[in-house]
């Protein structure tokens, strides 16, 4: 399955792993072959943006990797969606979702690749409330709420501000979550309609 998932993630779709086991003659040792068939490398003819209406095709391609007249390649395609989904989530689009879609073409070997993009709400951050879990906690709110950097109420916000906050709170060694074998210190962003923005 993984040699089967390491040539699909090149383009080779149509990639088949079979295995064959040979004993020697004493009975004690086997020989263990796979056998792959790897089909077509399949190329890309197009990368498409679709659904996007804050940002147009032209300024997203620019964040694109993979581009037409190459062969597939997984990696890329993930790292476009990741690229797409930090630009988004820098303006305030908190659960945007990129979904890719490769599509076969009639002409053989050739596929497209269309992101489809769901933008969401643009969110500001309103309440930031700070839990802080165990029966007696010393630690003030206003000393979690200083790692959040830019982040404050009103403010658009900056997914990428976030998950750095988080990695400086986990960095401060203010929470021994090692010693206790607690989770690491987490920043959860929740819709109006589930209590705004909670630090854990």
């Amino acid at each position: 399955e993984l040699l089967a998932g390491y040539y699909r993630s090149l383009g080779f779709f149509q990639a088949r792993v079979g295995y064959r086991i040979d004993y020697d003659t004493t009975g004690k040792w086997i020989t263990l072959t796979f056998v792959i068939y790897e089909g077509i490398r399949f190329k890309v003819r197009n990368v498409a943006v679709m659904g996007n209406k804050y940002h147009d095709e032209s300024e997203l391609g620019q964040l694109l990797k993979m581009s037409g007249g190459e062969f597939f390649n997984e990696d890329k395609m993930m790292r476009d969606v990741r690229s797409i989904k930090d630009l988004y989530g820098a303006q305030g689009f908190v659960f945007v979702d990129v979904q890719p879609e490769p599509r076969y073409l009639e002409e053989p070997g050739m596929i497209d690749i269309v992101y489809r993009v769901e933008e969401g709400d643009r969110y500001r951050a309103g309440d930031i409330r700070v839990h802080i879990e165990g029966d007696s906690s010393h630690t003030k709110h206003t000393v979690a709420l200083n790692y959040l950097g830019r982040v404050r109420p009103g403010s658009i916000i900056d997914m990428r501000e976030l998950q750095r906050a988080e990695r400086r709170l986990a960095a401060s060694g203010i929470f021994a979550t090692q010693q206790t074998g607690g989770a690491p210190p987490s920043i959860e962003v929740k819709p109006p309609d589930q209590e705004g923005t909670k630090m854990r």
